[in-house]
């Protein structure tokens, strides 16, 4: 009889023992949960941060480019205006030297 107690009082024992850990776990996990619950929001605003700055970014880079096109457009025009001009500018000289030949060839 002594044995059966010592035994009950023992299992009881071993038990408290066993929920004492398992409530630790237990809180300890929920302090966990709560932890990453939190991180979990956070990032969460975070993508919606960084979303909101990509669609920004993607609007001005699509003003960027656009804006970059007509000024490759622009610069293709000065170039061929730059061409044109050295074109007269050479025929202009041409015609000065021939001038400036004849005269002297008159002399």
């Amino acid at each position: 009889m002594v044995k059966d107690s010592f035994t009950k009082w023992y299992t009881i024992k071993a038990i408290q023992e066993l929920n004492e850990k398992v409530e630790k776990g237990n809180s300890s996990l929920g302090s966990r949960y709560v932890s990453l619950l939190d991180e979990h929001n956070s990032l969460k605003k975070e993508i919606e941060e960084l979303s909101l700055r990509h669609s920004s970014v993607t609007a001005k880079l699509s003003s960027v480019t656009e804006t970059n096109s007509k000024l490759e457009s622009q610069l293709l025009k000065l170039r061929k205006e730059n061409r044109e001009y050295k074109e007269k500018s050479i025929s202009f000289e041409e015609r000065l030297k021939a001038l400036e030949e004849n005269r002297y060839a008159k002399k």
